[in-house]
């Protein structure tokens, strides 16, 4: 993200989907985009991706959050 865009703060929570059926939960206050045209892709602050190692698979479409128990390796398919 570049230049200057509008925004404003929430307060809310943000639910992120786990493994097993359950939510990751953050509350607290969180910038909010207020034009969604100002980004090329949806984005968290990092205030919570600075708690995952964050893995953006553009072709894919996915996103992964991932953080110790949990790992991940790099290879050849």
């Amino acid at each position: 993200m570049g230049g200057v865009s509008a925004s404003l703060t929430v307060e809310t929570q943000i639910r992120l989907p786990r493994d097993g059926n359950q939510f990751a939960i953050f509350r607290g206050q969180f910038s909010a985009v207020t034009v969604f045209e100002s980004l090329d892709i949806s984005i968290l602050g990092r205030d919570i991706l600075g708690l995952f190692s964050v893995i953006v698979d553009r072709p894919g479409d996915v996103i992964a959050l991932i953080r110790p128990p949990q790992g991940y390796a790099i290879g050849d398919l």
